[in-house]
C-alpha cells in the first residue's frame, strides 16, 4: 500500500511541469513634488534666506496708436469733360486737390509711414497714347516730394498701386493751415509724339485710392474721447497647477502698472475687477485706492534720439490688505480675470496746441503686478501629477500570485497630506485607486523654533494586492497622484522655502509563480 502509493505520488510529480514560488520587488513610481508644483517656477523669485516669492503680471489694457488714431482707406474720383481732338502735347486734364481723411475730432498734421499704398486707376478713351503726371507735393522721402510719371496705351486701362513707406506727410493741406489734408496734383497729356487725336468718350474719371496707412509716427491733435473696455475676460494662469482647496496669503502686495509712451494726456477709471473661479465662483476686488477713481496719467515726451524717441510716462498705484480684500481675491484661486473700465483721452481738450504724438510700437499699457512672499495658510490644496508607469521588472506573462504596494513618502513641507493615486489607461481615463482612506495620511514636517521645517517625516502605507488590482494595474500606462495639502498650524500661515519638497516612491512587492521552460 504503501509502496503504491509512493509509485503514484512520483508518477505524477514527473509528468507535471515543475514549478516555484518567487518574491519581486518593483518600483513602479518615483517623483517628488515641490513648490513648482503649485506655482510654475518661472513666476518664483528665491530670496537670500531661501524664502520664496511669486512674481506675476498679467496685462489689463493696451492702446496703441491704430486703437487711437486709425487712418481709413480713402478714395479720391474726378471725372472731367475731354474734347474729341487733340494735337500732340496738348493738356487733357489738370488739378490740385486735397484728399481730406476722415478722422472725426482728430486733426493730424504730419505723419512718418511705415506703410501706405496708392492705387490709380484710369482709362484710356483716346486713339493714341495719353502720358500722366501724379505728384504729392506734402509727401518726401530724403527732401525729394513723391512724383510719378506714367503712359497709357490706346483705348487702355491702367491699374497701378504705389508705395510711400518711409514719407514723410504734410497734412496741413493747400493752405498749410488745415489737418487732416493731403495735397495731391495730378496732370494728363496727349504724347508729344502723337500729331492728333480723337477721344471715343466724351469723358474720362481718375479714381486715386490711399489704403493700408500704417503710420510709424504721427502728430496733431489725437482728440478727446473715451475708449470703453469690457466687460472682458482674460485667462489667469498663477494658480493653473492648482486643481481645488482653500489658500490664505497674509502679506499680498499689487501694483498696477500704468505706462503712457503717447503724447497725450490720459484718465484711466476702472469699474469692476472681478476674480473668477471656474469652478466655485467669483470675488470682486473692493479698493479705495483703484475701484472707481478717477486715474489721471501725465502725457510722454520726446527725447529727440530716434533709437529711443519716448520718455513714458508712468505712475504705479499700489493695492494690499490695509485698502482692498486682495486677500480674499487672490484666496478665490482664480484662472480668469473679468474687466471693466474706461480710457479718456485728452480729458482737458487741446492743451498741447497740435502736438500730440504717437511712435508705432508705442502706447498707454496698464499691468497687474502681483508679488506673493510665499507664506500661506492651506485647506485642501489640491495638487497633482501625471507619471508613467514602470511596468518593466513585473512579468506579466506569469502568475501573480498576490502581494502589496508600498508608497514610500518622505516628507519635507510643513504641509499633511491625503494622497491618493489613480490607474490610468491608454486614454487616460481611470481604472482603479489603490487607497481606501483614511488609511492615505501623510504628517507634515514639524517646523522649528526659526520657522522652518526641523526635519523630514518618513511614511510608509501599505496597500493590499487583490487580483482586480493587479489586472488594472497590470493594464495601466501612467498613474496619477493627487496629494491635498493642509497646513498644520491654521489658520496661522507658514512660510515656504525653495528646498521644501515631498518625495515619493510606489514600490510593488509581489509574489509570482514561475514554471519551467
Amino acid at each position: 500500500m504503501v509502496l503504491t502509493v509512493f509509485v503514484y505520488c512520483s508518477c505524477k510529480k514527473s509528468s507535471d511541469q515543475p514549478s516555484w514560488d518567487v518574491d519581486v520587488l518593483a518600483p513602479l513610481i518615483k517623483s517628488n513634488l515641490t513648490i513648482n508644483n503649485l506655482v510654475t517656477d518661472s513666476l518664483l523669485k528665491s530670496n537670500p534666506d531661501s524664502s520664496v516669492n511669486i512674481v506675476y503680471t498679467t496685462n489689463l489694457i493696451t492702446f496703441s496708436a491704430d486703437t487711437l488714431a486709425k487712418v481709413p482707406d480713402t478714395t479720391l474720383s474726378a471725372g472731367f469733360l475731354v474734347n474729341p481732338n487733340y494735337q500732340g502735347g496738348d493738356t487733357i486734364f489738370k488739378q490740385t486737390a486735397e484728399t481730406d481723411f476722415k478722422l472725426g475730432s482728430i486733426q493730424l498734421k504730419k505723419a512718418l509711414l511705415k506703410s501706405e499704398l496708392i492705387q490709380i486707376n484710369m482709362q484710356n478713351v483716346f486713339d493714341s497714347t495719353i502720358v500722366f503726371n501724379y505728384k504729392i507735393p506734402g509727401a518726401t522721402l530724403n527732401n525729394k516730394p513723391f512724383n510719378i510719371t506714367d503712359s497709357i496705351l490706346p483705348d487702355s486701362t491702367y491699374n497701378k498701386s504705389f508705395s510711400l513707406a518711409g514719407y514723410t506727410l504734410d497734412l496741413t493741406g493747400l493752405n498749410h493751415a488745415s489737418s487732416n489734408a493731403l495735397v495731391t496734383a495730378t496732370a494728363i497729356f496727349i504724347s508729344k509724339k502723337v500729331k492728333s487725336t480723337s477721344a471715343s468718350k466724351p469723358y474720362m474719371v481718375i479714381t486715386n485710392t490711399i489704403y493700408n496707412t500704417q503710420p510709424a509716427y504721427i502728430r496733431g491733435y489725437l482728440g478727446q474721447s473715451t475708449i470703453n473696455v469690457g466687460p472682458e475676460q482674460s485667462g489667469f494662469s498663477l494658480f493653473k497647477a492648482i486643481r481645488s482647496g482653500t489658500l490664505n496669503f497674509p502679506n499680498v502686495n499689487i501694483q498696477i502698472d500704468l505706462e503712457n509712451s503717447i503724447g497725450v494726456d490720459a484718465d484711466l477709471k476702472i469699474d469692476k475687477i472681478t476674480s473668477i473661479n471656474s469652478q466655485t465662483g467669483t470675488v470682486d476686488l473692493s479698493s479705495s485706492a483703484l475701484i472707481n477713481k478717477s486715474i489721471n496719467i501725465n502725457r510722454a515726451t520726446e527725447t529727440g534720439n530716434p533709437a529711443s524717441p519716448v520718455n513714458p510716462s508712468s505712475q504705479l498705484i499700489t493695492i494690499n490688505s490695509s485698502n482692498s480684500n486682495i486677500s480674499a481675491f487672490l484666496a478665490n484661486i482664480p484662472d480668469k480675470l473679468a474687466y471693466t473700465l474706461q480710457v479718456t483721452i485728452n480729458p482737458l481738450g487741446n492743451i498741447s496746441g497740435d502736438n500730440d504724438f504717437i511712435y508705432s510700437g508705442h502706447g498707454l499699457t496698464a499691468n497687474m503686478n502681483i508679488n506673493i512672499p510665499l507664506s500661506l495658510a492651506a485647506t485642501n490644496l489640491t495638487l497633482s501629477d501625471t507619471l508613467l508607469l514602470n511596468l518593466s521588472s513585473i512579468q506579466q506573462e506569469q502568475k501573480v500570485n498576490g502581494g502589496f504596494l508600498y508608497l514610500y513618502v518622505t516628507n519635507g513641507m510643513p504641509f499633511s497630506a491625503g494622497i491618493q493615486i489613480y490607474t490610468l489607461n491608454n486614454k487616460l481615463i481611470k481604472t482603479d485607486s489603490l487607497f481606501i482612506p483614511p488609511n492615505n495620511t501623510i504628517l507634515g514636517a514639524p517646523i522649528g523654533t526659526n520657522g522652518k521645517v526641523a526635519q523630514t517625516v518618513a511614511t510608509k502605507l501599505t496597500i493590499p494586492v487583490t487580483k482586480a488590482k493587479i489586472n488594472n494595474l497590470l493594464s495601466a500606462t501612467k498613474a496619477l497622484i493627487i496629494a491635498r495639502f493642509n497646513t498644520s498650524n491654521q489658520p496661522h500661515p507658514v512660510n515656504i522655502y525653495n528646498y521644501y519638497q515631498l518625495d515619493v516612491k510606489l514600490v510593488a512587492d509581489f509574489n509570482y509563480n514561475l514554471s519551467a521552460p
